[in-house]
């Protein structure tokens, strides 16, 4: 618990200070993806891996604080909700999947500010987040520290992202939690 105020703190010093003479601007995007867990059994019979992904809908909302003309420093989520089914002889099985991650991140190129022309960006960001993955007789949470990268770019004059992240478990029982989206940005 002290990592995350200690975060909360540089966080807000951070944005304080660079929101002194920064242009800010909204972003958002859309799209799809899915995440990944996976967690470690350990019984009287030995270890067990399980892993279980879900796909699911993202709304990935950006408040951005220029620092050049082609560069920002933003407070980030890309909130993922979804659920899937899967039937075999065995029966159906339903999936859902939650992760809620809050980071600041560094954005360059493409989508960075209001302003910028260029074709391509991206960025990197540190944060929190909090997941859960689940099947009809498990469920996976999760919560820890993330780190996320991407790349913004235009498809058939669109603008378009891809990004992946990774959550540091906190739970003892998690060995690792991944996910990857596609998005498409509005502004």
């Amino acid at each position: 618990m002290r990592f995350l105020q200690n975060l909360t703190y540089l966080l807000f010093a951070f944005f304080f200070c660079t929101q002194l003479n920064a242009q800010t601007s909204f972003h958002h995007g859309l799209g799809a993806g899915y995440s990944l867990s996976s967690t470690t059994y350990v019984d009287s019979y030995g270890s067990y891996e399980s892993i279980v992904g879900a796909p699911g809908v993202v709304y990935s909302p950006r408040l951005a604080f220029a620092t050049g003309s082609n560069s920002s420093v933003s407070v980030n989520t890309d909130i993922l909700l979804g659920m899937n089914m899967t039937s075999s002889g065995l029966g159906t099985t339903g999936y859902f999947v939650a992760e809620v991650p809050l980071y600041a991140a560094y954005n360059f190129g493409m989508q960075s500010t209001a302003e910028t022309e260029s074709t391509f960006g991206g960025y990197f960001g540190l944060g929190y987040a909090a997941n859960i993955v689940g099947t009809d007789y498990e469920t996976i949470y999760n919560h820890g520290p993330m780190v996320s990268a991407g790349l913004r770019f235009i498809v058939r004059g669109k603008s378009m992202g891809l990004n992946l992240s990774y959550i540091h478990p906190m739970e003892e029982s998690v060995d690792y939690t991944f996910s990857g989206r596609l998005l498409y940005y509005f502004k």
